[in-house]
């Protein structure tokens, strides 16, 4: 569902406004978002969104950075991506891992 979610909303011309004008390719994206999803849900512990965790939130921020750089995201558009990214995996994945 992340995956999903990620693609459209970073494919999205207006978003891409917000990555400075550049808009990634498709079969960019696919990989990128593709890893993402894998790397949140490797860190995901429970109640990882509640205020008292905050390091294992730290954490999946940490990992998600990890892949963006990795993938050589510019730094420009790096918060942004991240911004969204975390926004749609706390609320997909707010109850995991006990959802899964």
């Amino acid at each position: 569902m992340l995956l999903c979610v990620c693609v459209e909303i970073l494919s999205l011309p207006i978003i891409n406004m917000g990555l400075g004008g550049e808009a990634y390719d498709m079969p960019f994206l696919y990989d990128l978002v593709r890893e993402i999803v894998q790397v949140v849900k490797r860190n995901l512990k429970v109640d990882w969104t509640k205020p008292h965790r905050q390091n294992i939130r730290a954490g999946v921020v940490a990992a998600v950075k990890m892949v963006l750089r990795r993938n050589k995201i510019k730094t420009e558009q790096f918060d942004f991506i991240l911004n969204r990214i975390m926004k749609q995996a706390e609320a997909l994945y707010e109850d995991s891992p006990m959802a899964a």
